[in-house]
């Protein structure tokens, strides 16, 4: 896990082709500083000198490290937030790709080049999709490396927030108002350890929370720096998705932590027609029903005596026992 902390410092990352360095551009305008992509820069230096674009992957992914490295330091000095065109853990990605990142290697630069814990995610955008001379992956191939640093980033403990396919304009006010205090962010993470006591407060049974959260997608929603909520969602057969746990911290409830989570998950999972999204709860949970409802969920079936069958410890709530499990769905 990477030592990370309030530095003001930002990565944007993803596949090729899917518009950050657009949207670099117009916050470098808005007078932000940008470092720009070293790996475009070492393309564009060998193609001058009559090169092959790229050296041998562990040649190329040394040098864009040791000017990611440089450019790292040159943002201490500067005025934070700083927005990176990719980041240190880019050219990691990149050498452990070509097996020539070591275990002790890897773990000195995540504790020594620290950047904030969220790192935004471009997605794939085909209908945007362009090659030119540095960038000449084709879409597949575009995917591909998006596919690889997102399991990467999130291997490294870093939260995901996908950026949405908006208007350059749009995901640079995105990408700004994440970065100002109060912002509130939902994303993704591989980080469960710190979120043990959100998912036990939503399922008080951890062996069989365990049995779940590594089957699906774990996201949090983070307030003023900190993680406020958290959302698993696992499949569920063809087509259909579960919300299978949420929660949001105590303190920081009633600041609609729990829509944005539901909101997100509504957005990432209902993408097609025809998707079912599910989401339980126990028939106590009177708040909870209520939200979902307001969430646009409606009752598809109870689930007679389930917390009987499936909990040890009775489990009250409003001063009532929590016995049934209440089904609720939503399709796109």
């Amino acid at each position: 896990t990477p030592a990370m902390a309030e530095t003001g410092l930002f990565i944007l990352t993803g596949g090729p082709g899917a518009g950050k360095t657009s949207v670099l551009d117009c916050l470098h305008k808005r007078g932000y500083l940008v470092m720009p992509e070293s790996a475009r820069q070492v393309i564009i230096e060998r193609r001058a000198q009559g090169l092959p674009p790229r050296p041998d992957p562990e040649a190329f992914a040394r040098e864009i490290l040791s000017r990611d490295v440089e450019q790292y330091q040159q943002a201490l000095r500067g005025n934070a937030p700083v927005f990176f065109d990719r980041g240190i853990p880019d050219a990691m990605a990149m050498l452990e790709q070509a097996e020539s990142l070591y275990q002790d290697e890897k773990e000195s630069l995540l504790s020594s080049y620290r950047y904030e814990p969220v790192v935004y995610l471009f997605p794939p955008w085909p209908e945007i999709y362009q090659t030119d001379t540095e960038r000449d992956q084709d879409v597949e191939q575009a995917q591909q490396v998006h596919d690889d640093l997102r399991a990467w980033y999130l291997a490294a403990g870093y939260t995901l927030v996908n950026v949405p396919r908006q208007s350059t304009g749009e995901r640079a006010d995105f990408i700004e108002r994440g970065c100002k205090e109060n912002a509130l962010l939902v994303g993704e993470t591989a980080n469960i350890e710190p979120l043990w006591n959100l998912l036990l407060l939503a399922d008080p049974s951890r062996e069989i929370v365990e049995a779940y959260v590594n089957t699906g997608q774990v996201f949090v929603a983070r307030l003023d720096g900190r993680v406020a909520g958290v959302c698993v969602v696992v499949p569920l057969g063809e087509s259909a998705w579960e919300i299978k746990n949420i929660a949001v911290d105590p303190g920081f409830q009633r600041r609609g932590i729990g829509t944005a989570l539901l909101d997100y998950a509504k957005d990432r999972f209902l993408a097609t027609a025809g998707v079912r999204l599910r989401i339980c709860t126990g028939n106590t949970s009177i708040h909870q029903i209520a939200l979902y409802q307001k969430a646009g969920f409606a009752q598809v079936d109870i689930d007679r005596g389930f917390f009987v069958r499936n909990y040890a410890e009775p489990i009250y709530e409003n001063g009532e026992r929590c016995e049934d499990l209440v089904i609720m769905e939503q399709t796109l």
